[in-house]
């Protein structure tokens, strides 16, 4: 990687704006400014691989045209930064990266502002997620860096995704996020970096507003529309993923992430990112699908089963051309514009939806004890749960789950259902076998690489946190709809009562029509919540 080390055209300077680039000379780390991060060496050869040196006399003629545009960037169009950006080799080196990716989506001097601190966002509700993803993003750091500058690097990117989830409160932060903030602000430093990402996240056309709904609905929905291209360039490559039905989950971390979860090289990282900060918002969909397309013969040559294709599929090699891979999805974009895949894309999701099966899909796994094997079959377990989870969302479920809740409440037991099972020591074994269980806990750690539950750990947590999301707004409109009934059954008992009171008193109807109103401004003034509310919930902007 790249030194960075100058000011660039918008503002943005390495020692003040905490940028996090590895410099290869090494400096000391000033722990009076923790927030910053001056410096970061050490290149990896797994990740942070050194800027390629490019012998190519078009990418050095390229190299020569960007320096004297950034020598004037104000004559400079957006097209010409586009060109830079979507040609052979991208920006090429993160010094240029840095002062054009801001460029590229709009970025204005007066957006570059001071990050606030970690504690006064310590408070947000989304707070212990993003710090918990954030802990386990490690991978994505430079390696080598001393442990104050790492400290330093996780609190900016905390502060940074913090500040555009509570700039833009509805929108939700979800698993991956933080591996497109981390890319930006490894290459911009942490002020250019919050102005580019709600740009991302926030728009009509903010390529990472479909990802942060309540719901993965309309990701899903996108991410459908590489099925049709693909069938649309190889037919029998098409037939053969449908006959295994892989379907796009293999591809999800790469759409939500735009590969940073998933690639190894940093560098190609960076390319792809050259692209689509300049790309229409579905090309990475497309870049998907011309990765499919190029592995073809791999697809092919494995066996056509799910989990097989799957697990193919879902392991990006680390040599794949990308130049060539950007190109290829160039054309199939002109070929085959989103608006006219609709009808197919439609087609394929009604199919899906009428096929959903209603009996259990296979029979349960036996037991390995009653089998006498040691091992479960975890590959036909996770099958099963795919299986279930297509079949049956979560959304579609709630009537079920809040009947279910219901039932138990109303019939709680008031004794235990069973005995509690009798102790070890009770029936005589006094020992567990530790030696035969640090055995087995050696072979599930070799088998099971940390870094590869990452998206299985993300998901649950991502489970747990919607399930938690959707228990607080079903309570949310239980109080409401009980509020409403209160009011309705106040109402109603007042409609019934003036009446006859008003035929029991001898007084005129002005002297009724002035206490009614001093009653309701009574009502309204110490119940406002009530007639507020109300009108919320019919569509009434106050």
């Amino acid at each position: 990687m790249e030194s960075y080390n100058s000011d660039t055209d918008i503002g943005d300077k390495c020692n003040t704006n905490g940028d996090c680039s590895p410099t290869p000379k090494k400096q000391s780390f000033d722990l009076n400014n923790a927030k910053n991060i001056d410096d970061i060496s050490t290149p990896s050869e797994l990740k942070f691989d050194e800027e390629p040196d490019y012998e190519d006399p078009e990418v050095k003629e390229k190299k020569k045209d960007i320096e004297k545009c950034l020598e004037n960037p104000d004559c400079v169009n957006l097209e010409q930064w586009q060109n830079f950006a979507k040609g052979k080799a991208g920006l090429i080196s993160d010094d240029y990266r840095r002062k054009i990716w801001p460029l590229l989506v709009g970025v204005t001097q007066e957006e570059l502002t001071e990050p606030p601190s970690l504690d006064e966002l310590s408070t947000h509700i989304e707070y212990n997620q993003v710090v918990l993803d954030v802990n386990r993003s490690l991978k994505r750091f430079p390696p080598g860096i001393p442990y104050e500058q790492r400290v330093a690097l996780q609190d900016q990117l905390t502060v940074l995704i913090l500040r555009v989830i509570m700039k833009y409160p509805h929108l939700k932060y979800y698993q991956g996020y933080h591996d497109v903030a981390i890319t930006l602000l490894l290459v911009c430093g942490d002020r250019a970096s919050f102005p580019l990402l709600c740009r991302l996240s926030y728009g009509p056309e903010a390529p990472l507003a479909p990802f942060m709904q309540t719901t993965m609905k309309p990701t899903q929905h996108l991410l459908n529309y590489m099925l049709p291209v693909v069938s649309r360039a190889d037919k029998k490559l098409a037939e053969c993923l449908d006959k295994a039905q892989v379907g796009t989950m293999f591809a999800l971390p790469w759409y939500l992430t735009w590969f940073g979860h998933s690639l190894n090289k940093y560098t190609d990282v960076v390319r792809l990112y050259d692209y689509f900060l300049c790309a229409p918002p579905l090309f990475p969909v497309y870049v998907t699908a011309a990765i499919v397309l190029y592995r073809a013969d791999e697809v092919f040559n494995c066996e056509c089963d799910m989990a097989m294709l799957h697990c193919l599929l879902s392991r990006l090699p680390d040599d794949l051309p990308f130049e060539d891979i950007l190109v290829t999805a160039k054309q199939l974009y002109e070929a085959n514009d989103p608006t006219d895949l609709e009808p197919e894309v439609a087609a394929l999701e009604w199919r899906d939806s009428c096929t959903k099966p209603t009996t259990p899909l296979i029979s349960s796994p036996k037991s390995p004890r009653s089998s006498g094997e040691n091992d479960l079959p975890f590959e036909d377990i996770l099958v099963t749960a795919k299986q279930l989870y297509e079949a049956n969302d979560p959304t579609d479920l709630e009537p079920e789950v809040a009947a279910l809740e219901w039932r138990d409440s109303c019939t709680k037991p008031t004794t235990p259902l069973i005995s509690s099972p009798k102790s070890p020591r009770s029936s005589g074994e006094n020992d567990l076998p530790f030696e035969d269980i640090l055995v087995t806990a050696k072979q599930l750690y070799e088998a099971n690489d940390p870094t590869d539950l990452e998206p299985e750990v993300a998901a649950l947590e991502w489970r747990e946190e919607e399930q938690r999301r959707l228990d607080e707004e079903r309570l949310k409109r239980r109080q409401i709809a009980a509020r409403n009934r209160a009011s309705g059954a106040l109402s109603s008992r007042i409609r019934r009562c003036i009446p006859a009171a008003l035929r029991r008193l001898p007084i005129s109807r002005r002297a009724v029509f002035a206490t009614a109103t001093v009653l309701l401004g009574i009502y309204v003034y110490y119940r406002p919540d009530l007639l507020f509310n109300r009108r919320r919930e019919n569509g009434l902007d106050l």
